[in-house]
């Protein structure tokens, strides 16, 4: 049988997951907006996106992103 705790972590979990994704599809939004509007290129667009990718993979690390 699973526990209150269990069930209030799994349920956090899943809010957190839809966050997530919430925030991808705006993030991706304001991306095209940029994009359209000539503010950013894609090459631009491509080096800050390896840049945020790459510092969230050192989180997970311990290094705390430096």
């Amino acid at each position: 049988m699973v526990d209150q705790e269990e069930m209030e972590d799994e349920e956090f979990e899943s809010q957190l997951e839809q966050m997530i994704v919430e925030n991808g599809m705006l993030i991706q939004s304001v991306m095209n907006i940029l994009l359209r509007k000539g503010v950013i290129t894609e090459d631009e667009v491509d080096r800050e996106l390896e840049t945020l990718y790459k510092e969230l993979g050192d989180e997970g690390d311990g290094s705390g992103g430096e």
